[in-house]
């Protein structure tokens, strides 16, 4: 877990520089098996962040690089952005709104869109 907040601050430092900020981190410690409903591919978290923040579901959106983070985001009825990379790949049964390389590409296409 002590992990999870250094890839956070990482994060943080990198978007710092193309302005972007990140406004809250939602995670979950629960393992894989125990389905969980706030561990992704379940939207719990995402579900919460809405709640929170009172967001606009039609104007919220998911970022990730892994099936489950897509699979969360069309659980929860939101807008998905998968980053691409050559770990991870997607099933053909999960299709993403748009596919980007990186997060400051996802940043610009969110602010475009």
């Amino acid at each position: 877990e002590s992990n999870i907040h250094l890839i956070h601050k990482k994060m943080d430092e990198l978007l710092t520089a193309h302005n972007v900020k990140i406004t809250a981190y939602y995670y979950n410690t629960a393992s894989a098996e125990s389905n969980d409903p706030n561990r992704k591919p379940n939207p719990g978290m995402l579900n919460q962040a809405i709640k929170d923040w009172n967001l606009d579901i039609e104007n919220t959106w998911m970022i990730g690089d892994r099936e489950a983070d897509i699979s969360a985001g069309i659980n929860a009825n939101v807008r998905t952005v998968f980053i691409e990379n050559t770990t991870h790949t997607l099933s053909a049964h999960i299709q993403p709104w748009y596919f980007v390389k990186n997060l400051v590409e996802a940043e610009q296409l969110i602010s475009r869109t």
